[in-house]
């Protein structure tokens, strides 16, 4: 009883001390200070907003725009008319049938433009400017909501670990209690209570333990598990 007893308060005490370790090639969720909270925090910020299909899809709908705006400045080309073409009626002047003293060009040249061009012009450009301005502003909109889900996520993972570092001491505690009435005692009954303590904090860990693990899973939700972070 003794040694399992001991043997799960070793691997208690590895797993907080891996909760904060820190290697070079890996992100470290573990902070000091409120700067380093921040930097934390911007950091998967900025891993959410590249893994967001969201944002994806905001990015292609602001080059789709940014193209029709650049389409429709050439739409006035659409409400003018060219024709051009050889003049029947030059290649008869001279001819015994041509009796008409009325000059006829050789070629026919014509130019049809819509009067309301202008302004319609005008008008569509300012229509493709407002979409431009709608799309990036929809694009800022989901940028600073997943900055405020990913604020939530990561402060209920900052909450879990720490309740998981007090739940971890509360069975160390209830571990030395028991350890205590099993050398020092032969109270039966104080054996068993402190054993249904010890029974009672190690519950309490694995639910806590569970907690932490979901706050993770729900920030990898968003970033993706590839990225080297030490949770």
């Amino acid at each position: 009883m003794k040694t399992s007893i001991t043997t799960l308060t070793t691997v208690l005490l590895i797993f907080l001390q891996y909760t904060g370790y820190s290697q070079n090639n890996k992100v470290i969720v573990h902070f000091d200070s409120i700067n380093q909270h921040q930097e934390v925090l911007n950091y998967l910020v900025e891993l959410a907003i590249t893994q967001s299909p969201q944002i994806k899809k905001s990015h292609l709908e602001m080059e789709r725009v940014d193209v029709e705006s650049s389409s429709a400045k050439w739409d006035w080309l659409d409400n003018m008319a060219v024709s051009f073409n050889y003049n029947e009626a030059h290649a008869k002047q001279g001819s015994e049938d041509f009796t008409s003293n009325a000059f006829y060009p050789k070629y026919n040249l014509s130019l049809k433009v819509n009067l309301s061009l202008p302004m319609k012009q005008i008008y569509t450009n300012k229509t493709s400017k407002i979409d431009q301005k709608i799309v990036h502003e929809e694009n800022t909109m989901l940028k600073q909501e997943l900055r405020s889900e990913m604020a939530i996520l990561f402060e209920d993972y900052l909450m879990n670990k720490e309740l998981l570092k007090l739940s971890a001491e509360r069975v160390e505690a209830a571990r030395l209690q028991l350890e205590l009435s099993e050398n020092e005692s032969d109270d039966v009954q104080l054996y068993d209570t402190n054993l249904t303590k010890y029974q009672q904090a190690k519950i309490g860990y694995i639910k806590q333990l569970n907690e932490y693990k979901k706050s993770i899973y729900a920030i990898e939700a968003i970033i993706g598990t590839k990225h080297n972070i030490a949770w």
